[in-house]
């Protein structure tokens, strides 16, 4: 079952529909109100389905904002009138933007991966890895020394000199999507498996050596602060007032929405910001069941730049110091976009309806003209 939200409105749908959705498990199984799964994210794969609608990964480059969904490539411009169809040889997996150019790894039809970089007038070949039986891509990663593919098994790196493969020690959280963010050497990876949660991990690039970084003080999953059983990790960026620290964007819109922003500094994790949403069930006395779900968030200049289900939120020195609500969205060819907020680019996707009832909520990606 999925809630398609409206292009112009915020994606959750309040009201009595919701409280009726809450119900519905508990009618359909007589009163029980849940069933235990041994962990359902393991067989979550990043989504290959080919409707545009279900964006996977957005970057700004060259001037253009660039859309992936389906394994292929498409963008668009403020001004434009039309989606434009990139070519590219093979089937896109996985991109990020290095110092405004694209960087994009496909899948060959002999199999093998191939990591390409956008050049003036077409693309340049940077590596060629082949990958093991049954491996599969979970992200990319840039920086200015070149890109880190995380696999389900490995950590490739990629720059001047040849690929360097590094063997997991451990296993990396299932999702529909995920978001990688290199810090020193260490690559952090939030996992986003919509209502099964999906957390946050940090693997050593030299070693290949995981950490799952969780932070519960009550017990309960979905009332932590960061847990992987309730705590979808949408977006990661770097704390531009603490070097070697993090910002993680966490939300979920499943029948109710929660979701903050999260400050990650090494093993400590603390919540810098959180806003309720009241709501028709709220009851008198008691905080408001629904928060701000985060499904963007970047580094511009001195401050982290956030999309929420409601608007984008800018932090400085781990405050919250400007909100400006969600523009309305041009519909372009199949894709919702806008333009509309000076230094960001913002799409709609519907690729959480797969493992949640989000209906469409906002990505971002920063631009820098």
């Amino acid at each position: 079952m999925a809630i398609r939200g409206a292009p112009n409105l915020t994606p959750l749908p309040r009201g009595a529909v919701f409280a009726l959705v809450a119900l519905m498990p508990i009618l359909l199984l007589g009163g029980t109100a849940a069933i235990a799964v041994d962990d359902p994210t393991e067989n979550i794969r990043p989504s290959e389905t080919s409707d545009l609608s279900r964006i996977g990964a957005t970057a700004f480059a060259e001037g253009r904002l660039w859309l992936l969904a389906g394994g292929k490539l498409s963008t668009v411009t403020e001004r434009g009138g039309a989606r434009v169809a990139e070519p590219i040889d093979g089937k896109a997996v996985a991109i990020c933007a290095r110092s405004g150019r694209l960087s994009a790894l496909t899948i060959d039809s002999d199999g093998r991966w191939t990591l390409r970089r956008r050049q003036a007038g077409g693309w340049a070949d940077t590596a060629r890895i082949s990958p093991a039986t049954d491996e599969y891509v979970i992200g990319l990663a840039c920086d200015g020394a070149g890109a880190v593919l995380l696999t389900d098994r490995r950590l490739v790196e990629t720059g001047e000199r040849p690929p360097r493969s590094v063997a997991l020690q451990g296993e990396p959280h299932g999702g529909v999507t995920h978001a990688l963010l290199m810090v020193g050497d260490q690559l952090l990876v939030g996992a986003n498996a919509g209502e099964w949660g999906g957390g946050l991990q940090r693997i050593d690039r030299r070693t290949g050596r995981i950490v799952d970084l969780e932070r519960n003080d009550t017990g309960e999953p979905c009332d932590a602060v960061l847990d992987r059983r309730c705590t979808p990790v949408n977006a990661l960026a770097p704390a531009p007032w603490k070097p070697g620290c993090a910002v993680a964007a966490v939300g979920m819109v499943h029948m109710l929405s929660r979701g903050g922003l999260v400050e990650i500094c090494g093993d400590r994790i603390e919540p810098i910001y959180a806003k309720p949403l009241p709501g028709p069930f709220d009851r008198p006395g008691k905080p408001p069941l629904d928060q701000v779900a985060f499904f963007g968030a970047s580094q511009v200049g001195d401050t982290v730049l956030a999309v929420g289900i409601d608007g984008l939120y800018q932090l400085r020195d781990r405050r919250m110091v400007a909100f400006t609500p969600l523009p309305k969205f041009r519909a372009i060819d199949g894709v919702r976009v806008s333009f509309a907020r000076p230094g960001a680019v913002l799409a709609l996707t519907d690729i959480n309806q797969s493992v949640s009832l989000s209906g469409s909520v906002p990505l971002l990606a920063t631009r820098q003209d």
